[in-house]
């Protein structure tokens, strides 16, 4: 029997940090090609991008003041947040497929937490009773969408909310993520 490590979303209110959303598209703009004092002039080529699962990694605080200032009448542009940050989760046939992990121990290190990169989510169920397979985030695997989209496809069933990280995994989550981005990056010395 697996443990229960998400709540139920609540479809409808503020999307909440660490809930796993399905069916997200991701717009990206290819711009090697222009220059930026020809940006304006020329409409770069776009891709779009299909993201099956990933997870919000943006706080809680920002996405409910955010909601909230939605909801009233002429509300306040300063509460609002204009993308929402995101992170794959996929499956370790993905890592494997695009070798950015490909030996077993290294997989081993990712489930272990050993791999600041990676963090692992593995089988669990929802508060609903539905279950979530295993699932590994590459903190390198991030991207940013507009959050008025974002509750525009959910409103139009494009995008479907699965259930959010409950405490203490969320907090676990948080503390991996931050400690990843906050990282001294120094370059190889030769």
């Amino acid at each position: 029997m697996t443990t229960a490590r998400y709540l139920a979303s609540d479809d409808g209110g503020a999307f909440r940090l660490g809930e796993v959303l399905g069916g997200v598209h991701e717009l990206r703009f290819d711009t090697s090609q222009i220059s930026p004092f020809s940006y304006v002039r020329n409409n770069p080529r776009s891709q779009r991008v299909f993201h099956p699962w990933s997870i919000v990694l943006t706080p809680d605080c920002d996405l409910d003041w955010d909601f909230k200032s939605r909801q009233s009448p002429g509300y306040s542009n300063n509460k609002l947040v204009t993308h929402v940050l995101l992170c794959d989760l996929e499956d370790q046939f993905a890592l494997e497929s695009d070798k950015r992990i490909t030996r077993q121990r290294d997989f081993e290190r990712a489930k272990t937490y050993r791999e600041e990169r990676y963090h692992y989510l593995p089988i669990s169920s929802v508060e609903s009773g539905m279950a979530t397979p295993e699932y590994f985030l590459d903190f390198k695997r991030l991207f940013s969408v507009p959050l008025d989209s974002v509750y525009e496809s959910e409103k139009h069933g494009l995008v479907h909310r699965n259930g959010y990280l409950r405490p203490p995994w969320i907090q676990h989550l948080t503390h991996r993520f931050t400690f990843f981005l906050g990282r001294v990056g120094l370059p190889d010395e030769e």
